[in-house]
């Protein structure tokens, strides 16, 4: 009866310790008989009752930290979360403790300890902004209540090495921002953490200039939602396969491989029926000479734009297996893609679209385009729509509706070699232009006060098309400016 009573206060004495968050404590007090019997019976460590507690809380989380001592703009070493539930403690190598939250270029530091309640569910910022961090290795992570582990080691901009071992995590939600600016991130072993409760990647890998190959074949991904910005500026990765993603729920991926400026070879198999944005998703991926998105569909995409512009490497594009009713931005999608030669979008369903500019802007090797199914019923901007196009020869846009298009700026700027151009269903009667190089504005919804626009505005529309001999147009404002321009000076074009 005694020995029941005796539990009864030290589990109360436990209650009241946690209560108050006294960490180090809890820690101090391990050593204590008493105390290790008191959190022995203490239904609230949530652990078998048969583990050794000494053990126990020896070895759920054991980590070797390897710094450079380094000041830095403000002197700090790491973010130490006081209000939270746990934080470091520095040693010098006397072994004694560093009270304050920096240290400094003369300062060795021989062991870091972090410490941590048992409890804790948000884990995120661990070491977020740890500068003079170099390697870390941890031994052993046992945290089944962890559920966020976002900004982990964001900005540790040092930081070469990471090796998981014995990393064990079951209920992680939230790995966004993980490794983000970790610009020197080299090696990252024996990642293979449990995801399949993350809903959350986007921005993980975000800015890792330095890692050149990932293994990620272990990770779950069935119940991620967001994967933007996930693989955005790692400009060293040369190859990713990533064939074993489950992107059924994923609705978000733009940025994702923006920026990968040295990736030659992807492999997906994505599953894309549930994204909406894939706005500059491959964009600046300038190695990439091959990409097989046949396994796309899209039907809840609404924003392209960007997509696979600066793709400067690519020369054949299959898009035919696209749905594209539902999106309303392609400004700059195929812009800057200077090998592409070969493009099929002949299955690009435009009507809910109301910007195009610069959709082919530099596309300099493409020689022919068939858009006849395009609808611009509701396109407001064409500017720099076919801007440098210098390889395309004839261009048949006889199905444009521009009724409602208000800039048409260098819309077929520098179309060297077009000859044939048939614009018959162009209209210039909304049309509003602001000019920057004249600092002016202009509208009209009258033909007859167009004119009194200055021509060499206008006149960009078709600038550098040296061998635009004829149009096919009814739009008098379009026929009058090239008409006049032919006339007049044909350097205007030069």
């Amino acid at each position: 009866m005694d020995d029941l009573k005796n539990k009864k206060n030290s589990m109360n004495l436990l209650i009241k310790i946690r209560s108050e968050y006294i960490l180090k404590k809890i820690f101090i007090n391990l050593e204590d008989k008493n105390q290790l019997q008191l959190i022995r019976y203490s239904n609230k460590l949530k652990r078998k009752l048969n583990k050794d507690i000494d053990d126990y809380m020896k070895e759920f989380f054991k980590v070797e930290i390897e710094i450079i001592p380094k000041r830095h703009k403000y002197g700090k070493f790491v973010n130490i979360y006081y209000n939270e539930k746990y934080y470091h403690i520095y040693f010098d190598n006397n072994k004694e403790e560093i009270k304050r939250k920096e240290i400094f270029k003369k300062e060795k530091v021989s062991k870091i300890k972090v410490v941590i309640d048992y409890d804790i569910k948000t884990f995120n910022k661990l070491f977020q902004g740890c500068q003079t961090i170099k390697k870390i290795n941890f031994i052993r992570f046992n945290r089944e209540t962890v559920e966020n582990m976002s900004y982990w080691f964001q900005g540790c901009s040092e930081l070469e090495e990471l090796n998981f071992t014995c990393f064990n995590i079951n209920n992680v939600k939230n790995l966004s921002h993980m490794f983000e600016w970790c610009e020197s991130l080299k090696i990252l072993n024996n990642f293979k953490i449990n995801t399949e409760n993350v809903t959350n990647m986007s921005y993980m890998f975000n800015g890792c200039k330095s890692i050149d190959k990932l293994n990620l074949f272990s990770l779950n991904t069935k119940n991620v939602i967001n994967m933007g910005y996930m693989f955005n500026e790692c400009k060293c990765l040369n190859k990713l396969d990533i064939s074993n993603f489950n992107t059924d729920n994923v609705n978000n991926m733009n940025h994702m491989f923006c920026d990968c400026e040295s990736l030659n070879e992807l492999i997906i198999n994505f599953n894309t029926e549930n994204v909406t944005n894939m706005s500059h998703m491959f964009s600046g991926c300038k190695s990439l000479n091959k990409l097989y998105l046949s396994s796309f569909y899209t039907e809840n995409l609404t924003n392209m734009s960007h997509m696979f512009s600066e793709c400067k490497s690519l020369n054949k594009l299959d898009l035919s297996s696209f749905y594209t009713k539902n999106v309303i931005n392609m400004s700059h999608i195929f812009s800057g893609c200077e090998l592409l030669n070969e493009l099929n979008i002949s299955e690009f369903n435009t009507d809910n679209v109301n910007t195009m500019d610069y959709m082919f802007n530099d596309c300099k090797s493409l020689k022919q385009l068939n858009i006849e199914n395009f609808n611009t019923d509701n396109v407001t901007n064409m500017g720099y729509m076919f801007n440098g196009c210098s390889s395309l020869k004839e261009l048949n846009l006889c199905y444009f509706n521009t009724y409602k298009v208000n800039n048409f700026s260098h819309m077929f700027n520098c179309c060297e070699s077009l000859n044939s151009l048939d614009l018959s269903n162009f209209s210039t009667k909304n049309l509003y232009y602001h000019n920057l190089a004249f600092n002016q504005k202009s509208s009209t919804n009258n033909h007859h006060n167009f004119n009194s626009i200055d021509e060499e505005i206008f006149s960009n529309m078709f600038f550098g098309c040296t061998s635009l001999e004829e149009i096919i147009c009814s739009d008098q404002i379009i026929n009058e400016f090239f008409e006049k321009s032919l006339k007049i000076n044909n350097n205007i074009w030069k």
